[in-house]
């Protein structure tokens, strides 16, 4: 993923993730241009599933299996 800066466009560094939970992070980043040196906080959030994950069911009849 990349992340550029809002203010000059110049691609910018992931400085520090805040993960809040499985679904959502806080992203610290600092624009790369040395001139610019804008700093900011992106929101890093779970949206939703294209197509499902295989090893949920795997899961599902393991756990089943075993019961």
């Amino acid at each position: 993923m990349r992340i550029f800066c809002k203010v000059c466009g110049s691609k910018a560094q992931i400085n520090k993730t805040n993960r809040l939970s499985l679904e959502h992070a806080d992203s610290y980043c600092s624009c790369t241009d040395p001139e610019c040196g804008h700093t900011f906080v992106v929101n890093i959030s779970y949206s939703h599933t294209l197509s499902p994950s295989a090893k949920t069911t795997s899961q599902l009849a393991f756990n089943l299996a075993q019961a």
